[in-house]
Order: structure tokens, then sequence, then C-alpha cells
């Protein structure tokens, strides 16, 4: 789901049980600049985890580029690479992102309802 053009692509996904790395391409058309981000959205929250490392947020401007970000510590949930805002929009609010994992994790987001990404 991308607003105005945007885009992510997956290049290449790395994951062992201490690290997911995710390489890709992205197109931000919608907005001068975001916040590109890795995170694990558990199905409930008892089995969401909440720490945030630096190395899965990348600020992109306008324009196209590459990006490679990694979650430590991965586990069983829906991974996703997502754009957030940064300015006028709200700060903090996805405008797009893409789901992906195992067969299991990319089925259980499909059911997901993503309304709250439209800007």
């Amino acid at each position: 789901m991308f607003p105005g053009g945007d885009l992510i692509r997956i290049v290449n996904l790395q994951r062992t049980a201490d690290l997911l790395t995710v390489t890709g391409e992205c197109e931000l058309v919608s907005q001068d600049e975001a916040a590109l981000d890795l995170y694990i959205t558990a199905a409930s929250k008892e089995n969401a985890r909440s720490n945030t490392d630096a190395s899965q947020r990348l600020m992109v401007r306008k324009g196209k580029g590459q990006f490679i970000l990694k979650h430590p510590n991965p586990y069983a949930a829906m991974p996703h690479v997502t754009f957030y805002s940064t300015g006028k929009n709200g700060p903090g609010k996805p405008f797009g992102g893409i789901y992906f994992g195992t067969h299991d994790e990319a089925a259980a987001s499909k059911r997901m309802k993503l309304s709250y990404a439209a800007l």
C-alpha cells in the first residue's frame, strides 16, 4: 500500500535467530522526507517486543535510494518496512509499507486492517 507513487522494494533479506537484515530500494515521492523503519508487528500485545535499535531506522529524502535495515533479535510475527512521516502530516504517522516473512507471517499480514496508514 503506497500513496502518491512511493515505493519500497525488498531486494534481499537474511534472517538468523539473532538478526534480520533487509536490503532494498525505495522511492519517496509524496513527501520531502520520511523515516524508513524495519519493525515486527505482533498479532497480540503479549507477543510484542518494544526495544528499538538505531539500525532499524533510516531517514530518507524525496527521490530514489537504497537501504539496509537491521532488526536485532527478530521474533515470529509480521516484519515490515514502512515509511513514517516526519512533518506536517503528523510525526511518526505510517503512510506506506510492505509486510513480508514466512508463509504464515505473510498470510497473517493480509488479515490486518491497514487503513491507519492512509494519509
